[in-house]
């Protein structure tokens, strides 16, 4: 388990958010799977056939 405080947590979450441009967690998933910064699972469950 890592050491991190949850502000530290808020505080990259509030970062990644902010360089996505979007407004909640959620929207900055969906932008970073559109970016391909990150495979949603049918694109993983795909790839393994």
């Amino acid at each position: 388990m890592l050491n991190v405080t949850y502000d530290t947590v808020v505080f990259h979450l509030s970062n990644a958010c902010r360089k996505l441009g979007a407004s909640n967690r959620t929207e900055a998933v969906a932008i970073a799977i559109t970016l391909g910064l990150i495979k949603s699972h049918q694109k993983l469950d795909a790839e393994r056939g």
